[in-house]
């Protein structure tokens, strides 16, 4: 990640219980990075951290998403069916919730997710959130919701698998993402309509207006104003669906992701 600038956004470490606090987590990078024979990073952004902390720019390269994505992610949004099992069991109706993906860690923001429920439905809107992930921020989002009074509308499902993420993308009414890793790739792949913070990698696959609505990082009323923009407009949401599915698709195609993984391996083993 561009841990540079999600530290500047959380003023916290990235990995509190390994490596105690900043200084030390900075120290271990700028010692190791500059030292690499290969530096891989998932997307531009990110790799302009791995550049600013000392890698050579000579020895880098991008390591996209694609070939690390379950094979549930890449079949057509329209072939998926629905398992209603699932949402059975989590207490969804197919089009009727926002989703989340991600660990509930302050890095990821989800108490961003949390207002922009509450204020959906204080505008009226029959809609669930559903956290699909766990982390340390649980019990606070549990607390923030039943201060709310919205609680009743907050589903932590815990981690997922990847067949359910899968269905949960494509049954979405929202995708909400204040910051996202790989699971951005799979609700893209999915044709999810997708409300994302112009954060880390996001821009390269939300392109607001095309993809998905991008909006300036923590404007948290913007943020809530585009996803009601996605619930009331079905046009716009398939739209951007489609449009986000062919982007993603092109971005992370995963034959041509793992012939250039290949190639770089050959090359720093001196292959050829």
């Amino acid at each position: 990640g561009n841990l540079d600038k999600i530290r500047k956004n959380t003023a916290a470490p990235l990995y509190p219980k390994l490596f105690r606090s900043e200084r030390t987590e900075r120290l271990i990078e700028r010692f190791v990075l500059p030292r690499a024979a290969m530096v891989a990073a998932p997307n531009p952004d990110n790799l302009e951290f791995a550049l600013s902390a000392g890698a050579r720019k000579e020895v880098t390269t991008i390591f996209r998403y694609g070939n690390l994505l379950a094979a549930e992610h890449l079949v057509e949004p329209g072939e998926r069916g629905l398992d209603h099992g699932l949402f059975t069991k989590l207490g969804l109706e197919k089009g009727k919730f926002l989703l989340s993906v991600g660990r509930l860690h302050p890095s990821k923001f989800p108490e961003d997710c949390v207002y922009a429920l509450s204020v959906l439905l204080k505008r009226g809107y029959d809609i669930k959130l559903i956290f699909a992930g766990e982390g340390i921020l649980e019990s606070s989002l549990r607390t923030q919701a039943e201060r709310l009074g919205i609680a009743q509308y907050i589903i932590f499902a815990g981690n997922q698998t990847q067949p359910e993420l899968a269905q949960l993308n494509t049954h979405s009414a929202v995708v909400l993402s204040p910051l996202t890793g790989r699971a951005l790739s799979e609700s893209g792949l999915s044709g999810a309509a997708i409300v994302a913070y112009d954060l880390d990698w996001q821009n390269e696959l939300i392109k607001n207006d095309k993809t998905g609505f991008l909006i300036p990082f923590r404007n948290k009323d913007m943020f809530v104003d585009a996803v009601e923009k996605m619930l009331t407009t079905p046009s716009l949401k398939l739209k951007m669906g489609t449009a986000v599915r062919e982007q993603a698709l092109s971005m992370l195609d995963p034959g041509r992701l793992n012939e250039h993984e290949r190639s770089e391996y050959r090359r720093i083993l001196g292959l050829g």
